[in-house]
């Protein structure tokens, strides 16, 4: 038995209506206004159904079919219409800082629409990007100046950006998607990735726009940075953000540098497991009683415990080096040049300068 005719339009109705849904719903949250031309298109595709379905009445089966293959090809044109149009208002509506930021989600979303944001705001989509966020730990007001600066150097740079979602707290971040284009030195020298563990690329790029970003910001901030394929961006994105919060926060620019899972794989182990991160601050709580103990723990592994180096670094004589290290040694027990000290006490200086025990 045939289903009555107008049940042949249900389901081509539901996909038509579903798929606009699914391509302008994400943007009429973006920008206020566009839920209008959504519902109007809506509107008129399922009058469009219901009129076709009134005139076919009583005519054969072969015909119902044929209207019923139209209508689906009819709403993939009509969304690609809207996404035109939507392109089109978005260069007049919205400033070029935020057009970049509707960009940067899209991609974090996985949404195939980036294409032709991509194309509205000007940056050609990559294959693979490096994610990197910059966590600072007082939340900067985004003023006129500082949107300024951060939207020349996403026009130079081409790198697309966003700041990251309010959590409640005075801390903030600033996402970036940093393009890993064939041909770069770091990605083209790269071992083998192991099935499995997640890509570290640090492109030699990265460093610069880094620091070109960090003084925009003008304040302190730490940078933990992700590389990954397209589809893949939701993740390296949970992975930078992890990165970050276990990086160092520097206050000069100048020193300041993404760190990836190769540099913090001890520190980000330790701060999912509460006793050891205890065991670690009791140890940083035994040094503080100085002289700047952590301070030259710091510098020292920095300089891969070369006593010149650090002693410059500090500023010290040599001795006064020899000394706070025997200082650590007699309040704790282990050594700082001991294959023990380094493993104890890098974890101990990077926890502490990235402000996890604050």
């Amino acid at each position: 038995m045939l289903a009555p005719v107008g049940s042949l339009f249900v389901e081509p109705a539901r996909q038509a209506t579903a798929n606009a849904r699914r391509e302008v719903g994400t943007y009429t949250r973006e920008i206020p206004g566009f839920g209008f031309p959504d519902r109007e298109h809506t509107a008129l595709m399922l009058r469009e159904i219901n009129e076709a379905t009134e005139a076919e009445r009583g005519r054969g089966i072969d015909d119902l079919m044929r209207m019923m293959t139209w209508f689906t090809p009819q709403g993939e044109r009509g969304v690609d219409a809207y996404r035109q149009g939507f392109v089109r208002a978005l260069r007049r509506r919205i400033p070029y800082t935020e057009q970049v930021a509707l960009l940067t989600r899209s991609l974090l979303s996985g949404d195939p629409f980036s294409a032709e944001l991509a194309a509205a705001v000007g940056m050609e989509l990559p294959d693979r990007c490096a994610v990197t966020v910059f966590r600072l730990p007082d939340r900067p007001t985004v003023d006129s100046f500082l949107e300024n600066e951060i939207g020349r150097l996403v026009k130079s740079h081409r790198v697309p950006v966003m700041w990251g979602p309010e959590d409640g707290g005075e801390s903030g971040e600033l996402i970036a998607l940093i393009p890993l284009f064939p041909g770069a030195a770091a990605v083209e020298a790269a071992p083998p990735q192991i099935s499995g563990l997640p890509a570290d690329l640090a492109p030699d790029h990265l460093p610069d726009v880094v620091r070109d970003f960090a003084r925009a910001l003008g304040r302190p901030c730490a940078v933990g940075t992700a590389a990954a394929s397209r589809p893949e961006l939701p993740d390296a994105l949970d992975r930078a953000r992890r990165i970050s919060r276990a990086a160092p926060v520097h206050r000069d620019s100048a020193r300041l540098r993404p760190h990836t899972l190769a540099d913090l794989f001890v520190e980000l182990s330790v701060a999912d497991v509460p006793f050891v991160d205890d065991w670690l601050r009791t140890l940083a709580l035994r040094l503080e009683s100085g002289p700047d103990l952590l301070v030259t723990l710091d510098a020292y592994y920095r300089h891969d415990m070369h006593r010149g180096a650090t002693a410059s670094a500090l500023n010290v004589h040599a001795r006064t080096l020899d000394y706070r290290l025997r200082r650590v040694r007699e309040l704790t027990g282990i050594a700082p040049g001991s294959t023990r000290g380094v493993r104890t006490f890098s974890a101990v200086v990077a926890r502490r300068v990235s402000g996890a025990w604050r």
